[in-house]
């Protein structure tokens, strides 16, 4: 269960960092941009009350060993714009916060409820930073 947590904080912070920097860099955006990182910051605080110090979940992890690493079912290339960026992230980020509430329901209740909650406010702001790309392309 820690690989399960290690990797899906992993793939949430990476996506929401992508964002994040979306947010901050193109669209100059300080409440959004804190706004993301309030939630990276949850996830990793979070995932450290589930399953241990950094160095804990670093030890569970066994990346070369991972049946799913040779996987890919994303094609960079699709994503033709700075939203289709964001919602790829997002998306990713989204699912990584589902396996959280899910697996933390098993260990703490609260926690749990903590990564739904993120996973609402996900919808949210990709839905607030699309709509604002949309308008500074001018569509």
């Amino acid at each position: 269960m820690l690989r399960a947590i290690d990797a899906n904080s992993n793939r949430v912070s990476e996506g929401v960092r992508v964002v994040e920097e979306v947010a901050r860099f193109m669209l100059d955006e300080p409440g959004l941009t804190q706004r993301l990182k309030a939630v990276r910051h949850f996830v990793r605080q979070a995932t450290h009350q589930l399953g241990g110090s950094a160095a804990e979940l670093t030890a569970a992890r066994d990346s070369d060993a991972d049946v799913g690493k040779a996987l890919s079912t994303t094609d960079s290339s699709d994503r033709k714009d700075a939203a289709g960026l964001v919602s790829a992230n997002l998306k990713r980020a989204e699912e990584g916060l589902r396996v959280l509430e899910e697996m933390s329901a098993l260990l703490d209740a609260e926690l749990s409820n903590g990564f739904k909650q993120r996973r609402f406010e996900l919808y949210t702001l990709e839905k607030e930073i699309v709509a604002l790309l949309a308008h500074a392309e001018g569509r």
